[in-house]
This record gives structure tokens, C-alpha cells and sequence, in this order.
């Protein structure tokens, strides 16, 4: 197999255009490490960590406002979180790791954003015996996840059972 090489000058002058001129996000306070993404979006929610330990923010992506202090955050970690994914087969469904080695499955009922706390996850997934780093949904099979974790293993989850 050859590889054709791709020439990159014409790549040089592209420039980018905010389809959003007017409309952001403001107040935002991520909580990001070296060893997250620190945003995920699937065009219906946007989801971060957020400052503060064990929290996550999740908002419309397209209701663009200004956060304040008081805003409701997923709250049912014990450690800080490593990362934020949503199934692509399911838009509302999240999951979440953390330092605290468990994966939690997050279900947003409402299209409008989180209206309390949410501090009981769904289901919790145990297995890592150390920090858990990633996770990442299979895009063809259904309910299928896997993660990472410090314990120098990849673990795979079917959800369903």
C-alpha cells in the first residue's frame, strides 16, 4: 500500500468564520487537567467538568447564556472527574469517570438542561481498581462503552446487562 502525502500549503491561508457572532457562552468555569478533552457536545447538550471537585456542567448547546455561581451541576463523584462522553445512540444518556475508579451513567430527563442537583446517577459502573481516565462509546454497537483506567486496564461495558 502507498501513502500519498498530503501537501499542506494549501491548507495555509484557510481561515475560520463564527457562525455565531453574537451568541456564547459566558461564566464559564471548567475544571480541566492535562488528561481530558474538558467539553463534549452532541449538538442537543454540552457537558464539562466543572470547577470544583467531582462536578459536572451540562447545558442546551444552543441556549447561549451567561453561567452564574449558582448553577445546578451533576454532583455524585467522590473524586475529580477525567472525563465526559454521551452515547451516540442515546442523546440524553452520559457517562462520566472519575479518580473515584467508578464510571456513572447519567440520563437527562429534561431538554432544557439539568432544573436540580442531579446527585444519583443512573447506574454505576465498578470494575477499575484505580483511577479510571477514559471512556469512549462504540459507534456501531449499541450500549457498548469502554474505559481506561490507571490499573493498566481497558475494560469493556455492555450497559444493558
Amino acid at each position: 500500500m502507498v501513502e500519498k502525502a498530503i501537501d499542506l500549503d494549501k491548507f495555509r491561508y484557510i481561515s475560520g468564520d463564527n457562525s455565531f457572532k453574537r451568541d456564547k457562552f459566558s461564566g464559564v468555569n471548567p475544571s480541566v487537567t492535562q488528561d481530558q478533552d474538558a467539553i463534549v457536545s452532541n449538538g442537543l447538550f454540552t457537558a464539562m467538568p466543572w470547577h470544583g471537585t467531582a462536578t459536572i456542567a451540562v447545558f442546551p448547546a444552543y441556549k447561549f447564556k451567561r453561567f452564574e455561581n449558582d448553577i445546578f451541576l451533576i454532583k455524585g463523584h467522590d473524586g475529580p472527574i477525567t472525563d465526559v462522553q454521551f452515547s451516540p445512540f442515546a442523546p440524553q444518556l452520559l457517562a462520566s469517570t472519575s479518580e473515584d475508579s467508578t464510571i456513572k451513567l447519567w440520563i437527562l430527563k429534561d431538554k432544557n438542561g439539568l432544573k436540580e442537583h442531579m446527585v444519583k446517577p443512573a447506574a454505576e459502573l465498578i470494575g477499575h481498581n484505580k483511577k479510571t481516565l477514559q471512556c469512549a462509546w462504540h459507534h456501531i454497537a449499541e450500549n457498548t462503552m469502554a474505559t481506561t483506567s490507571v490499573d493498566n486496564t481497558v475494560r469493556m461495558w455492555d450497559i444493558e446487562s
